[in-house]
């Protein structure tokens, strides 16, 4: 099961929402994403939140795939053991990451 998200490159984007918040937006989406509260309060860790944000989305089907690869390449070997814990690990991240 692939994991409900909005598609196409993330991005920062200054001013929106009422009080000019720093806001989360899709190329391919109608809609804002996202607005990190408190830009006012704390602009470093806002500002630094929303990029974390846009960087961990615009990386996640690269990282997916690279985890798919190196877990059929482990597969592949499986008669050493420690490559059975690595497996599991991959496993779970790769189906935490589907949603699944």
């Amino acid at each position: 099961m692939e994991a409900k998200r909005t598609k196409g490159a993330w991005k920062t984007h200054r001013n929106i929402g009422r009080k000019g918040e720093i806001g989360i937006i899709a190329d391919k989406a109608p809609c804002i994403i996202a607005i990190m509260g408190n830009q006012k309060q704390w602009p470093i860790e806002a500002e630094a939140n929303a990029a974390f944000i846009v960087r961990a989305c615009n990386s996640h089907e690269e990282l997916l795939g690279a985890c798919e690869k190196v877990l059929d390449i482990i597969n592949s070997y499986s008669h050493i053991p420690a490559q059975f814990k690595a497996c599991e690990i991959l496993q779970a991240a790769i189906a935490k990451a589907k949603g699944e």
